[in-house]
């Protein structure tokens, strides 16, 4: 039996690290033994205990990535504890501002153990041994992380804590948001706090990696001055060039709309209902934007109006195939289908623009055109999803005489193309923002501070920390969905899979960038923006299903979140931690506006219902990645 406990999906963007002082560089191996935790069984049945990790850092001669797990049985150590491994190495290297390169991490474990809850041991261990501290005798800890740093909370620690007891720990630390915790034993709700007393350990609710390293260590470093958070607001000439975005995308609808009107007169006469619920659709972006502008809201304004630029880009491209479906003109069909393999190209014109616009090798220059072809690898992520089956289709067109008679069929290839084209036709819209953006903020550049003397941060490196960081949470994920959140009886786990990328459009995004990744499709810089969006949507999903313990998106894209005390601090800490990193940045001259639209979207989100509350922390996670970026944190 495999002991439920252990290691965390730590992000490679993790950068807690409040310490500027570079390290020595390492010139012989170190090591330290610690005891991680776990519990097994449910019921009466329920126990804890502990397991012996040896920990292992030894420099690193060939300045490739290097990271090994040994075990004491063959499986003994599992998938879940292998992959979190890597995650701990890269979060413990960004957080010393140190090249994971430089190390080779060896961990060694002794019986069967695997599972995602001790992160904050292993990262912390690992942060020890770079800057040379010695452990704090008898001390352990359980607790996920995530990409901001803070800790996730994990379940059966009163089986852990009463089991570390007997094992001798005395020190215990635990994450925010667990204090109250369930006794899987007797299915009591415990203070862990008193608990604690009553087994004679030091106990304590650790909220980030900074305090689990001290608890481990003993070392306090410096606390990080936050931002004050007017200082978040876009600068005159930032504000300037949002609003000129903003009348472009107007101008754009409406030249859009002279265009469309045709088609929707086309569309009003075979079906008027279907007409007037996309009207209506279309006037509400229009009015919300309006109404976000009148509040002097830019960034929500400019959204909404893309967002109705896109919807009637996408009623345009079904209404094209429905008229062409209706009058059976499968030559019009194929070619429209054809005209949809165009995004690669589209892409790839992108991306030469963005080069040409931001050259590489600065600093500033990267980080603008990272943002600026997030379009891009959102665009070709559904085309390269998409790809296979439009080929397909063609074929099928070319050949198609009539519509098939089988109801079933019909409507399968009629939604099936429907689909493809209007994912497709996004293309022209995202572009069109992209290149919108890369216009204004090329006038917006910083002009001084040691940003614009950094050198560039995008390079193979960087892709491949944020690359196995993504992977190697998607692989937990993987395991999750089969073992728990999307099981099915009677199913093969990768159709399991398949049947849960269709609940959670996420978790299909995440499998859709790690293919494009093993494809090595596009640029560095496009390659560099699609293993940071696998990053970051991979963590935003082991936070939502294992350390929230919440529930995969209903008919209406809801979710229900159980530990709701936990999502409120963690979105205290990231808000709070966005403020910290940014403060930094603007010591060095720059707070990229990127940051402050994900900040204040933030702000905006988790004032709703918890699946907007889940977006407002993965857009905090976002704002302080593009703060952290400024000061190097991907070299």
């Amino acid at each position: 039996m495999r002991l439920l406990s252990t290691l965390v999906v730590i992000s490679s963007a993790v950068s807690f690290g409040q310490s500027n002082k570079p390290l020595k560089p390492l010139t012989a191996p170190r090591e330290a033994t610690v005891k991680v935790v776990w519990f097994k069984g449910k019921g009466e049945n329920a126990s804890g205990g502990t397991s012996t990790m040896k920990v292992r850092l030894s420099p690193n001669k060939s300045q490739e990535a290097s990271v090994g797990v040994m075990e004491e049985f063959s499986g003994g150590a599992g998938d879940q504890w292998r992959t979190a491994t890597w995650q701990a190495a890269i979060g413990a290297s960004a957080f010393n501002r140190v090249p994971m390169t430089d190390y080779e991490f060896l961990v060694r474990v002794g019986g069967h153990i695997d599972g995602p809850s001790a992160g904050l041991l292993t990262t912390a261990t690992f942060i020890a041994l770079q800057r040379g501290k010695a452990l704090k005798p008898n001390t352990t800890m359980t607790g996920t992380i995530n990409p901001d740093g803070s800790s996730g909370p994990v379940g059966g620690i009163v089986q852990k804590m009463r089991g570390a007891a007997a094992d001798g720990i005395t020190r215990f630390g635990f994450p925010i948001g667990g204090r109250e915790q369930l006794d899987i034993a007797t299915g009591e709700r415990v203070d862990l706090l008193a608990l604690a007393r009553e087994l004679k350990l030091e106990a304590k609710e650790l909220r980030t990696i900074n305090e689990a390293y001290e608890f481990l260590t003993g070392e306090a470093l410096p606390p990080a001055q936050p931002l004050p958070e007017s200082e978040m607001e876009f600068t005159i000439d930032e504000a300037a060039a949002f609003k000129l975005i903003l009348q472009q995308a107007e101008s754009s609808y409406a030249k859009l709309l002279d265009e469309a009107l045709p088609w929707i007169k086309q569309a009003r006469a075979v079906d008027p209902e279907w007409t007037e619920r996309e009207i209506a659709s279309l006037t509400s972006f229009e009015e919300k934007s309006k109404a976000f502008a009148s509040k002097g809201d830019l960034t929500s304004a400019y959204w909404q109006r893309v967002g109705g630029n896109t919807r009637l880009t996408t009623s345009m491209a079904y209404i094209r195939f429905w008229m062409a479906w209706r009058a059976g003109e499968y030559g019009e069909i194929s070619r429209q289908l054809n005209r949809a393999r165009g995004v690669f190209s589209e892409v790839d014109l992108l991306a030469k623009e963005v080069d040409s616009k931001f050259a590489a090798g600065s600093l500033v220059n990267d980080l603008l055109a990272a943002d600026v072809l997030e379009d891009g690898y959102g665009l070709l992520s559904v085309a390269a999803r998409d790809e296979a089956m439009r080929a397909k289709l063609v074929s099928i067109f070319d050949e198609l005489k009539a519509a098939p008679e089988d109801p079933k069929l019909r409507n399968q290839l009629f939604n099936t193309t429907a689909r493809i084209l209007t994912a497709a036709s996004r293309a022209r819209s995202g572009t069109e923002n992209a290149r919108r953006f890369a216009d204004a903020w090329a006038g917006t550049r910083p002009t001084s501070g040691g940003v614009v003397k950094s050198r560039g941060i995008i390079s193979k490196k960087s892709e491949t920390a944020l690359y196995s960081s993504g992977t190697a949470t998607l692989a937990y994920l993987d395991a999750l969905v089969t073992s728990s959140i999307g099981a099915q009886a009677g199913l093969s786990e990768e159709a399991q899979r398949e049947a849960f990328a269709q609940v959670d459009s996420s978790y299909q995004d995440a499998l859709t960038l790690r293919e494009l990744l093993q494809l090595k499709v596009g640029s560095d810089r496009l390659r560099f923006v699609i293993a940071y969006r696998l990053h970051f949507v991979t963590a935003a999903l082991s936070n939502q299903y294992y350390a929230l313990n919440g529930s995969p998106p209903d008919k209406n894209g809801e979710v229900t979140v159980e530990n709701t005390r936990a999502l409120a601090l963690q979105l205290d800490l990231a808000r709070q931690g966005v403020l910290e990193s940014c403060q930094s940045a603007k010591q060095l001259g720059w707070i990229p506006f990127m940051a402050k639209t994900r900040f204040a979207t933030g702000v905006a989100d988790r004032e709703g219902n918890d699946a907007s509350k889940l977006n407002a922390l993965q857009e905090f996670w976002l704002a302080r990645f593009w703060c952290d970026a400024v000061q190097g944190r991907y070299r």
